[in-house]
């Protein structure tokens, strides 16, 4: 079974899952701890790339690089750990996440703070907290993340026109940290009851049937979002009834969805994915032309992430990935037909990049921790399967 794993985690699952209780390490640690690692070398290269990019001052890019190489010796110290089958302890993991999150503000706050641009990483470091911490955990790491966030922004919230903007970004990073939470019980819940080999066809059922449930809360969260902006932002009567009409029909489908998943007849493949596509569209059409700002000055774009992540939890690597390039190629395209004149700006360019740079890494990760939780089931049907083989 291991052969349809990741390489990386190929290489060190034999020994991470050994010795585990012995050394007093949880299991969801031992197994999620390449995925926080794989985080961690995206950030470290990202910020390389994008602190060269348009170098600020020499005292500010001396701090990053100095900050970014710290970061890259840890990392390695915890990934080598893992390659030699020594998974970390927990509080060391525990304590190196709350570091990340530290240093995700730091480098927001020295950057201008509720303007910087560089709070889009707290997207993709509280997804792989949701998805390898417990649930109490996580709501700690979010809160968190949120309230730092929330204090190196109190300088910018004296203008009305911030507050709305960071409450969305607030929501959306509270909606990604419960998809995380949902699919992390979830897949407990799933390798408790695995009995015996599932079959491929029968897996993607299930995969569909218990993770419908994430794609209904992303949408929801965007039904939310939607909804304070209308209300919180048109002018007139004629902006509120267009704006309103789209947010009614979004939330019509997802009470279809949602009123199927409680019956026990969640909608197959092709209708979830349609669903999945609709919301992309929403999200674009506010992007591109929402009143107010828009294209690549549109802070809507952070209404990508929770969908991303939502797809990735039930679909296969396959169409979570092609739907994650989909919304990739979207919000670029949103950009350019609002205005091409940022293409000559570097620093509009680096803007771009870096949103891009983690809405994919978003997809990717929640995909590959997809794949994780994937081989842990199978090899909790293996073992069953040979224990009654001895049997």
């Amino acid at each position: 079974m291991t052969t349809m794993l990741p390489r990386s985690y190929r290489a060190i699952l034999p020994g991470m899952v050994a010795g585990v209780e012995r050394r007093g390490i949880s299991d969801d640690l031992a197994h999620g701890q390449i995925v926080i690692v794989t985080f961690r070398w995206l950030m470290v290269a990202a910020g390389f790339v994008f602190a060269l990019w348009n170098p600020g001052p020499v005292a500010e890019l001396r701090m990053q690089i100095l900050v970014i190489f710290a970061l890259a010796v840890a990392n390695f110290y915890l990934h080598s750990q893992l390659l030699m089958g020594r998974p970390s302890l927990d509080l060391v993991v525990y304590a190196a996440s709350a570091a990340d999150i530290a240093l995700i503000t730091v480098l927001v706050a020295s950057a201008g703070g509720f303007t910087s641009p560089l709070y889009i990483f707290y997207y993709p470091a509280v997804l792989v907290f949701s998805v390898v911490f417990p649930t109490m955990v996580t709501l700690a790491f979010t809160a968190g993340a949120m309230s730092l966030y929330l204090l190196v922004s109190q300088p910018a919230l004296s203008a009305e026109a911030n507050l709305h903007m960071l409450g969305t970004r607030l929501l959306t990073l509270g909606a990604v940290a419960l998809c995380g939470a949902i699919y992390w019980c979830i897949e407990r819940d799933r390798r408790r009851g695995v009995v015996g080999d599932r079959g491929q066809t029968q897996e993607a059922a299930e995969d569909l049937f218990f993770g419908q449930i994430v794609i209904i809360v992303a949408s929801w969260s965007l039904v939310v979002a939607c909804t304070v902006l209308v209300l919180w932002n048109v002018r007139n009567e004629f902006e509120l009834v267009t704006c309103i009409v789209p947010v009614a029909a979004l939330m019509a489908m997802n009470f279809f969805l949602h009123g199927r998943y409680l019956l026990g007849r969640p909608a197959n493949r092709v209708l979830t994915l349609t669903a999945a596509v609709l919301n992309l569209i929403i999200i674009t059409v506010v992007v591109f032309g929402w009143p107010g700002l828009q294209g690549l000055q549109s802070q809507f774009f952070v209404l990508y992430y929770p969908l991303l992540v939502a797809v990735a939890f039930v679909f296969a690597p396959t169409v979570s990935l092609a739907y994650t390039a989909l919304a990739l190629v979207a919000y670029i395209a949103a950009c350019l037909l609002v205005d091409t004149t940022f293409l000559t700006s570097g620093r509009e360019v680096e803007l771009l990049v870096q949103r891009l740079t983690t809405l994919a890494a978003t997809g990717a990760l929640a995909a590959y921790y997809w794949r994780v939780q994937r081989a842990r089931r199978r090899a909790v049907a293996a073992t069953q399967t040979a224990d009654n083989g001895v049997a």
